[in-house]
């Protein structure tokens, strides 16, 4: 079995990605969305979730706590019109929101 170079690993190839710079890159993604909405949010409500996951039209929202995911459905209309401000998100039209513990 041939061995490989750790930066041959990461070394971006458009035309075929590997499974770690997928996994890195989708993080990456993961940790930017998370940002942008918590900048929309105020403590304490800003540290209680993650964005999992951005289509064109939704968003899905991991939050770790009931109390978390109840404010922010309660925010969701508002929340949409906050982020059809931002280039990222302006086709967002349906937020999903998962509940579980602390990842």
């Amino acid at each position: 079995m041939p061995t490989v170079n750790l930066n041959d690993i990461l070394k971006e190839r458009p035309q075929r990605f590997s499974t770690l710079q997928k996994i890195l890159q989708k993080s990456s993604m993961q940790k930017e969305w998370t940002c942008q909405l918590r900048s929309l949010l105020k403590n304490p409500l800003n540290n209680e979730f993650i964005v999992t996951d951005v289509t064109k039209k939704q968003m899905r929202i991991y939050c770790f706590n009931s109390s978390a995911a109840t404010q922010l459905k309660l925010s969701t209309p508002l929340l949409l019109k906050q982020l059809s401000s931002l280039e990222s998100f302006s086709q967002i039209e349906k937020l999903y929101i998962k509940v579980g513990p602390e990842m």
